[in-house]
């Protein structure tokens, strides 16, 4: 370049440049720190990993909720593969998630609706090791609602592990995010995920009718809900 004055500008443009680039970059890692300030606000569920926070829920000995992180998308993918069959039978997402980089696709989606503001996913750790996942699929901070979601590999059922889990969601959304409703949602046929809500004390609040499509049939929906009132006088 003829002009050391062109030249300079130049360099300095890009540097600037790149300044902001990863100015942007910090911000939108400190989104997911926000939370904690703006809606997650028990400090007891936030520990450091890697100088970031990190939203860790401690159940009881065995159980905790952590957020969903990239670093755990070979175990959850070689969890998913392991219970194909046996998720198959009542989530439709099972046909779309044939490699770990489908399942980074969903942790990157869910960490975009968590430093939104619009959801949480874990993952469940069961004696230190992912089992499966909870989340609140969506939260209406407008009505105060959240929708709880969840799977759990076929070698952890019928320990009691989703239950405690729906419990602990359940608390947190009334007694720590100071909603007023929670939503859990399944198949009419799926007994296994209604007695969950069931056992809870949740209300049967109707049915939806073809409600979801499941690879080559419609399913019918069980709605069940449960007020702050009722569940802290419970």
């Amino acid at each position: 370049m003829d002009n050391p004055f062109l030249y300079y500008q130049a360099i300095c443009s890009y540097y600037l440049c790149k300044k902001i680039y990863l100015l942007i970059c910090n911000l939108k890692m400190d989104n997911y720190a926000k939370i904690n300030v703006t809606r997650f606000r028990n400090m007891n569920d936030w520990i450091f990993l890697g100088g970031r926070k990190m939203f860790v829920h401690k159940i009881d000995e065995e159980l905790s909720l952590k957020l969903v992180e990239l670093k755990d998308a070979e175990r959850v993918f070689e969890l998913t593969d392991a219970s194909r069959e046996h998720l198959r039978e009542w989530l439709p997402w099972l046909d779309m998630t044939t490699s770990v980089e489908d399942t980074k696709a969903f942790i990157k989606s869910s960490r975009r609706g968590y430093a939104d503001n619009q959801s949480l996913t874990t993952f469940i750790l069961y004696n230190g090791e992912i089992v499966g996942t909870a989340s609140y699929n969506k939260i209406d901070w407008t009505n105060k609602i959240a929708y709880i979601g969840y799977w759990l590999g076929k070698d952890y059922q019928s320990q009691g592990i989703m239950t405690r889990v729906a419990k602990a969601l359940t608390d947190y959304a009334f007694n720590e995010l100071g909603l007023n409703k929670v939503d859990i949602t399944a198949a009419v046929e799926n007994m296994k995920s209604r007695s969950i809500p069931e056992r809870l004390g949740f209300v049967n609040e109707g049915c939806i009718r073809q409600a979801e499509w499941l690879y080559d049939h419609y399913v019918d929906h069980i709605v069940y809900g449960m007020l702050a009132n009722d569940w802290n006088s419970q």
